[in-house]
């Protein structure tokens, strides 16, 4: 599942990845999901094009805006498959490491994905507040969960059982909380970043922090 909202930029980037490490994994079935959450007309169009040039793309656009979160729980209404893996649309991830993750889920009802190198990717206020989140979540709630918003795999139908009440970029931990409650098949695995240091990240406004 790719979430956008005028992601033409790195689109096709992200695309390109996903079609390099899907064509490395033998017998492996499996649809891009691109909701597209209202982004500008050319922004759109572009988009559609663009992924014309890939095999096994849907793409659908949302009405309106809905925001991160609600327009992660329309991906899950719209998943047809087994299993859900979430990937943002900026590029963030080469394709080895997103065949990684894939060969790592192995049979596991979630796989919960951190990031070796953000020190050297993110910027580092981005990092330390990643890292004082994760460290009070746990603190809360007794876990050791190394990153809660990666880019996870769940099950489906685990994910239609959860009733999501976060609507901020914490939802992730949200799910990764009551997915831990409902099922001990789980593990974590850790991958590699793209340099995404020079993109402009809409999670550290004043209003999203205070979220």
């Amino acid at each position: 599942f790719v979430p956008t909202f005028n992601s033409e930029l790195t689109i096709n980037n992200t695309l390109k990845n996903i079609e390099l490490a899907t064509s490395g994994l033998n017998n492996l079935k499996y649809e891009v999901l691109i909701i597209d959450d209202y982004s500008a007309k050319n922004s759109f169009d572009l988009l559609k094009r663009i992924s014309k040039n890939y095999k096994n793309v849907k793409v659908v656009r949302n009405e309106f805006n809905l925001g991160f979160c609600k327009n992660f729980i329309k991906g899950i209404d719209n998943c047809n498959n087994e299993f859900l893996m979430f990937l943002p649309a900026g590029n963030v991830i080469n394709y080895d490491q997103i065949q990684k993750i894939i060969s790592e889920y192995d049979k596991q009802d979630m796989l919960i994905v951190n990031y070796s190198n953000q020190i050297k990717t993110r910027e580092i206020s981005r990092v330390l507040i990643s890292k004082i989140f994760s460290l009070s979540v746990n603190l809360f709630f007794l876990n050791k969960i190394e990153y809660f918003n990666g880019t996870n795999i769940y099950k489906t139908e685990l994910l239609r059982k959860i009733k999501i009440r976060s609507n901020s970029f914490i939802f992730q931990a949200e799910i990764v909380l009551k997915m831990m409650k409902m099922t001990d098949k789980f593990k974590e695995c850790s991958v590699e970043l793209n340099n995404i240091k020079s993109k402009n990240t809409s999670f550290f406004y004043i209003e999203n922090i205070t979220k």
